[in-house]
């Protein structure tokens, strides 16, 4: 282990959520466009359920960070939040939390250092899969829990429309959102019990796309204007058969010694 990151493990908490007087809209829709009231619902809703598994002031490690709008809503909450991923962003210096340059399939913790892993939109960008839910095992304490948010389902319906329009609507980077690798739920469950983990919940997570503005400012507008019923709608198609095309699916894990 580094010895920055062993120091800040021994240390505890580096800074306090209330020396940043950010709101955390203000602080989310000012870093990457588009990013819609909608999708911060979605990040709101994640962290609750990391709350409602876990109890106060529980370690949590957020692999593949990015710009660490998770670790800013985890850190409100009171979670102790360290923070990794494969590049440094300057905002970083802006949330109160440990951040590390590292990779999720080398991660420069002990055995047993974390309550709970997260990822959000992460295991889809990693190569290594299997080696990322091993380390994943290693890093969490007995009956820690592993996060699993916003992986893509193979099935999903704005994935097709996404491919077909990049050949079409190109956007201002000269081609569409989209990911390259879509997961079916029963690979993901077979992973993650292949590494010992318990499967807690399997379950659909959106499929409303929250970022419509990677395609036109005129539908990021008209996201902006109704999150509410854009989020009741979402919730109540997902009770349908139509959620065998959601966008995405979450997965929540315990580990097995």
């Amino acid at each position: 282990m580094k010895a920055h990151v062993r120091s800040r493990l021994a240390g505890g908490r580096q800074r306090s959520m209330n020396e940043k007087e950010k709101s955390t809209r203000g602080f989310i829709m000012r870093w990457e466009f588009p990013r819609t009231k909608l999708l911060l619902k979605r990040y709101k809703r994640e962290v609750a359920k990391v709350k409602q598994n876990m109890s106060p002031n529980s370690r949590i490690l957020d692999v593949g960070c990015g710009h660490g709008f998770t670790d800013i809503l985890l850190s409100k909450e009171g979670f102790d939040v360290i923070a990794i991923d494969i590049y440094e962003h300057e905002v970083w210096k802006e949330i109160p939390c440990f951040h590390v340059k590292a990779s999720g399939t080398d991660m420069p913790f002990r055995n047993s250092t974390f309550d709970a892993v997260v990822a959000c939109g992460t295991l889809e960008h990693i190569d290594e899969k299997d080696a990322f839910i091993k380390e994943s095992h290693r890093v969490l304490k007995e009956g820690g829990i592993l996060f699993l948010y916003r992986i893509p389902n193979s099935n999903s319906f704005n994935e097709m429309v996404t491919r077909l329009l990049k050949y079409i609507v190109p956007t201002v980077e000269g081609e569409c959102y989209g990911h390259e690798c879509l997961l079916r739920k029963d690979e993901v469950k077979k992973l993650c019990t292949r590494w010992k983990f318990k499967i807690i919940e399997l379950k659909t997570q959106s499929l409303i796309s929250s970022q419509p503005g990677l395609f036109s400012v005129s539908m990021h507008r008209l996201w902006e204007s109704v999150p509410r019923l854009l989020d009741c709608l979402d919730r109540f198609l997902l009770k349908t058969p139509l959620s065998l095309f959601c966008q995405d699916f979450e997965l929540v894990a315990k580990t097995e010694k």
